[in-house]
């Protein structure tokens, strides 16, 4: 193997290594700003008094309010139905 596919293997291999941080990183900061949202009763009551019945709808309603993406709205959609209000 010659140096020039060598160093063109290596910048591959860096390449990949930082979409993967930077993919990684991104989900981290998306997860702790759906446990920052999930933590605060405020927010649970608005979910909760905002539901339809109609589950894309809340998703949609869900997704824009709080900027989240539609995985995290749901996730926050059955956190609410499963834990009621005290």
């Amino acid at each position: 193997m010659d140096m020039m596919t060598f160093t063109n293997y290596l910048l591959l291999a860096l390449c990949a290594f930082t979409v993967l941080l930077v993919w990684s990183r991104n989900w981290k900061r998306k997860q702790a700003y759906y446990e920052k949202i999930k933590s605060q009763p405020e927010n649970l009551q608005w979910v909760r008094s905002h539901l339809s019945g109609v589950e894309w709808r809340d998703l949609k309603t869900v997704s824009e309010h709080f900027g989240l993406p539609l995985l995290q709205a749901k996730q926050l959609i059955d956190f609410c139905k499963q834990h009621p209000p005290r």
